[in-house]
C-alpha cells in the first residue's frame, strides 16, 4: 500500500479512538419525528461538495449512494469517515450546546472483473440518531401538570451492492441494505404541586430489522473541445531572450561613447528585433489541441418497504413517594411494521479531464407516506433536497508539491425537512468548503508508478467544514444552527484482486 501498514493502522485506531469518545448524550429535538434525524448517505468528499453524491467521475473512486458508481473502481479500495459536529439549539426560552463526535461510515470496494466493469462494495454506517429531552408544562382545573418525554438510541445500516457496465457507458447497480438497531421512548407525567394525585411512567422499546433495496444507474457522455496552446519551446525562447535583454540594459549605464558602448546598444537592438519577431511567430505559430469533458447522469431509487419491528411496552402509576401503585400495560414482543416509502435522487456532473467538475444534485422521498406501528405519519412531511458544488486541482502533472495536486471543494445544498413543527415546515440551508489532500509520499506523488495515464489515484485524506440552519424562530418556533467537521481516509491497493502473471 501507499502507506506503511503500521502507520495505516495506526491511523485507523487513532480515528476510531477520537470518534468514538463521545463527550455529551446525543441531543437533537428535531429526531422526536419519525425514524429520528435520518444521516445524510455523504461521504467526506461529498460533503465538501453541497452533498452532491449521485455521479462519480474522479478515477477509483465511488460513491455508495449511488450502486451504480462501484463500477468506476479499478483497485481494492477502503475509506473511513468521521465528524465532530457541534449544534445550538434554541426555542425561544432555553438554549443549549451540544458536540457529536462519531463515525460516519466504513466501507470497501473492489473490482470483481475489470473488463466488464463489474464493481462490488460493502460497508456500515449509521442510519437514523434519536436523542431528545422535551419537558411540557400545563395547568388543568387549577392542577399544575408536567409531562417529561425523552428518546435515546438509533438505526444502523449495513450494505453490500454490486454494478456492471451493461452497455457502452451506462451501468447499472444495486445496494441490499440491512437496517437494524433499537430505540426507547419514555413519557412521565407528574403533578409537582399535589401529593394526591398518582403520576405515570411509560417506557416503549422497539426493535428494528430489516432489508431496504436501492438501485442505481449512471451513464457518461464524453465528448472534446478543441483549444490552444502557445509554443513552449518559443515561450522558453522567448524568456531567456528577455532575461538576456535585462541583463544587458542593467549593464548599459548611458553616456559613453566608446566602441564597447557602441556593441552593447547594437545588442540591444538586436535582442528587441528578436523578440519582435519571436513575438508574431508565437501568436502565429500556436498549437491545437483537445480537452476531454465528460458529462455524468446518475440517478438512484430508493424502494418503499416495511422494516419488521418488535415493541415492549411498560406502564404503570406510581405515588408521591415514587412507590409502583398499578400497572397499566405490559406488553411485551408486540410485532409490527415500519413502512419506508419510496425515495429518489439523480445528479448531473460536468468534469474536465484536466482539473475540474461542477455537480448539480435533486432527493426526494414521501416521508408523508412513512407510517409507524401506530400506524401514524407522526407529523412528517416530503423531503426535498437540492445540492450544487464544485471541486478545482491546481495542478495533475506529477512531482508538483502537496498544496497544487490537492482537490479543493465548495457547495451549498437547500433543503425541506421532513418535519412539521408548529404546524409549519422546516428548512435547511448549508454551505459547505473541503479539500482532498493527497497523503502519498513524495517519492510516490514523483514515481506515480501506479497511476495509469495520469497521476488521479493517490491516496487521500478528505476533510469537509460545513455551516448550516435548519427550522426557524419565526415559523418552528425550534432552530439549530451548526458546524461540522468531518475527515475521511481514502486509501488504495493495486495488488489485491489482481491476477498476477508468472513469465
Amino acid at each position: 500500500m501507499y502507506l506503511k501498514k503500521n502507520n495505516f493502522y495506526v491511523l485507523i485506531l487513532a480515528l476510531l479512538c477520537t470518534f468514538s469518545a463521545k463527550a455529551q448524550a446525543y441531543l437533537n429535538p428535531f429526531s422526536q419525528y419519525g425514524l429520528g434525524e435520518i444521516q445524510t448517505i455523504n461521504q467526506v468528499n461529498d460533503k465538501g461538495m453541497g452533498g452532491t453524491s449521485y455521479t462519480q467521475t474522479d478515477p477509483n473512486r465511488y460513491n455508495f449512494a449511488n450502486p451504480a458508481t462501484y463500477s468506476n473502481i479499478s483497485y481494492f479500495s477502503f475509506e473511513i469517515g468521521g465528524t465532530s459536529d457541534f449544534y445550538h439549539h434554541s426555542d425561544g426560552e432555553t438554549n443549549f450546546t451540544n458536540f457529536d463526535p462519531g463515525i460516519l461510515y466504513v466501507s470497501l470496494a473492489f473490482p470483481i472483473d475489470t473488463a466488464k466493469r463489474w464493481g462490488f462494495s460493502a460497508g456500515i454506517m449509521p442510519y437514523a440518531k434519536i436523542g431528545y429531552q422535551l419537558q411540557t408544562l400545563s395547568t388543568q382545573s387549577g392542577i399544575n401538570e408536567s409531562l417529561y418525554n425523552t428518546g435515546n438510541g438509533g438505526l444502523n445500516r449495513f450494505y453490500m451492492g454490486s454494478s456492471i457496465r451493461l452497455f457502452h457507458n451506462f451501468y447499472l447497480g444495486a445496494n441490499a441494505s440491512f437496517i437494524f438497531g433499537s430505540e426507547q421512548n419514555t413519557l412521565t407525567q407528574t403533578f409537582p404541586d399535589s401529593s394526591q394525585l398518582y403520576g405515570a411512567h411509560q417506557t416503549a422499546n422497539n426493535l428494528t430489522a430489516g432489508l431496504l433495496c436501492d438501485i442505481g444507474f449512471t451513464y457518461n457522455i464524453n465528448f472534446s473541445l478543441p483549444y490552444k496552446i502557445k509554443n513552449p519551446d518559443l515561450v522558453n525562447y522567448y524568456s531567456f531572450l528577455k532575461d538576456s535583454l535585462k541583463r544587458l540594459e542593467k549593464t548599459n549605464t548611458g553616456g559613453s561613447y566608446n566602441s564597447n558602448a557602441n556593441n552593447l546598444n547594437a545588442k540591444i537592438d538586436s535582442l528587441n528585433k528578436k523578440m519582435r519577431g519571436l513575438r508574431d511567430s508565437i501568436r502565429s505559430n500556436e498549437i491545437s489541441k483537445k480537452n476531454g469533458y465528460t458529462i455524468q447522469l446518475g440517478g438512484t431509487c430508493n424502494l418503499p418497504a416495511n422494516l419488521p419491528t418488535t415493541q415492549t411496552i411498560d406502564a404503570y402509576t406510581y405515588s408521591s413517594n415514587l412507590s409502583v401503585s398499578d400497572s397499566l400495560s405490559h406488553y411485551v414482543n408486540q410485532s409490527g411494521y415500519i413502512f419506508m416509502p419510496l425515495g429518489i435522487g439523480g445528479s448531473i456532473e460536468l468534469a474536465s479531464e484536466q482539473n475540474w467538475k461542477i455537480v448539480a444534485s435533486a432527493e426526494y422521498r414521501q416521508w408523508s407516506k412513512f407510517h409507524g406501528l401506530v400506524g401514524t405519519s407522526d407529523s412528517m412531511n416530503d423531503y426535498y433536497s437540492f445540492g450544487i458544488g464544485g471541486q478545482i486541482t491546481p495542478r495533475r502533472e506529477s512531482g508538483n508539491n502537496i498544496w497544487t495536486t490537492t482537490n479543493y471543494r465548495i457547495g451549498f445544498r437547500y433543503s425541506q425537512m421532513p418535519y412539521i413543527v408548529n404546524g409549519n415546515k422546516v428548512n435547511e440551508m448549508g454551505f459547505s468548503i473541503g479539500a482532498g489532500i493527497p497523503i502519498g509520499t513524495q517519492k510516490v506523488r514523483l514515481l506515480n508508478r501506479y497511476a495509469e495515464d495520469k497521476p488521479k489515484n493517490w491516496p487521500y485524506l478528505d476533510v469537509a467544514l460545513e455551516f448550516g440552519q435548519e427550522g426557524s424562530m419565526a415559523l418552528n418556533h425550534l432552530q439549530q444552527q451548526y458546524v461540522m467537521l468531518s475527515f475521511g481516509f481514502h486509501i488504495f491497493e493495486v495488488n489485491w484482486f489482481q491476477k498476477h502473471k508468472i513469465d
